[in-house]
């Protein structure tokens, strides 16, 4: 019972925007996958420990990243080139990624990969569009 609700607690804090940047620094270290993922997605997560966290064996943490609202496009742009599709993948998912980004996405080996960053870019065009008639 101790030990989930540790758990729990390290698991929401970790998440958290706002964490202060030393605990996040120490959560970064933790054991266990899941909590360094979710301080990989957490915006307020410093540059320098992003920077530590995009090179985790566990590619969920990676993967984790790719959600993380305030990612640095140096680091989005090394994430577009993991050795995992499924990190590739919700990159290509998220419509606010750099077009450049995207467009090299499009050309992805991966064809899921791929097809992913195609659509995505036909929804930003789309509302480019849109906000253009306006």
């Amino acid at each position: 019972m101790f030990e989930s609700t540790i758990n729990f607690v390290e698991y929401f804090i970790s998440g958290n925007p706002l964490t202060p940047q030393k605990i996040l620094r120490l959560l970064s270290h933790s054991d266990r996958s899941e909590i360094r993922a979710r301080v990989a997605e957490n915006p307020s997560t410093p540059v320098s420990v992003l920077k530590e966290l995009i090179l985790d064996q566990d590619k969920d943490v990676r993967f984790g990243m790719t959600f993380n609202k305030a990612l640095p496009v140096k680091l989005a742009a090394d994430l577009s080139r993991d050795q995992a599709p499924e990190v590739r993948f919700s990159l290509a998912e998220n419509s606010k990624l750099n077009t450049l980004l995207l467009l090299e996405l499009a050309q992805d080996p991966n064809p899921y990969v791929a097809y992913r960053s195609q659509k995505t870019l036909a929804l930003v065009e789309s509302s480019w569009s849109k906000s253009a008639n306006a």
